[in-house]
């Protein structure tokens, strides 16, 4: 027996015990027939692999660059890659979105100068709350900025994955929030460190030398280690206030406690 055809009569013995456990768990339940028809419909596709002769590593490569939605080929800088309808910018930037990939843009702007973003490359994930399985990673415009100033899109555009931001994100109330931006993980696995702190705008908003408004705006790091350390010490301070081991002032300096 030919190495496909063992595969093949393998996978029908694993599909068939999967099914088999599914119409056990759920006898009653409208989710079995879904998931009997993935077992099924996947086990179909991998018989078509294995009769076509095509490396597994080729499909799979293909197959995942479809679900992250990468190009299977390079992206040129040609006329017909973008909507030929541009959107205006506030400095008078004109704006392209890509047919193929419309998380892509192109802007021009008032000098000839372009410049490439796509605001799919990279995803932010919380030194402090890991990724966990089901859970939506979170997407600041700002960090896409700063990602592209570090590493900025040529062409022809070829992602080979997503940069992953590594990110500390500080929260005291709703109104002072902040990110300290360690590095990026490239597609290749690769550490781009950045070390930059950025502070939530909320009242006064502020643009950026584009003139588009911004939510998070980049500060010293003197100025992030500063205030984080007001706040911190304000929140002990009503800590200790709240559990009446104070009676007024800061605990740095502050009188003798209650006894």
């Amino acid at each position: 027996m030919r190495v496909a055809e063992k595969a093949k009569e393998w996978a029908k013995n694993e599909i068939a015990l999967a099914v088999k456990q599914e119409e056990v768990e759920h006898s009653k339940d409208h989710i079995r027939d879904y998931l009997i028809s993935a077992y099924n419909f996947t086990g179909s596709v991998f018989n078509y692999v294995m009769d076509s002769h095509i490396p597994l590593s080729l499909f799979n490569q293909i197959f995942e660059r479809l679900v992250q939605e990468l190009p299977l080929t390079p992206i040129e800088d040609v006329p017909e890659t973008w909507d030929p309808n541009p959107l205006e910018s506030n400095d008078g930037s004109k704006i392209y979105i890509c047919k193929r990939k419309p998380s892509l843009s192109k802007v021009v702007k008032a000098d000839g100068s372009i410049s490439y973003t796509d605001y799919d490359r990279v995803y932010c994930v919380d030194l402090k709350q890991p990724l966990e399985k089901g859970k939506e990673p979170y997407r600041i415009f700002e960090i896409l900025q700063i990602l592209d100033r570090m590493a900025p899109i040529t062409m022809p555009y070829y992602p080979k994955g997503k940069y992953v931001a590594i990110t500390n994100y500080i929260s005291f109330n709703p109104t002072e929030e902040y990110i300290y931006l360690s590095y990026f993980v490239t597609p290749e696995k690769n550490i781009l460190h950045a070390n930059i702190c950025l502070k939530k705008v909320y009242s006064d908003m502020i643009s950026n030398e584009n003139g588009d408004y911004v939510w998070w705006q980049e500060i010293p790091f003197e100025q992030y280690s500063k205030e984080i350390q007001i706040h911190e010490r304000k929140e002990n301070e009503e800590k200790w206030q709240s559990e009446g081991n104070i009676t007024s002032g800061s605990i740095f300096g502050a009188g003798p406690a209650n006894t």
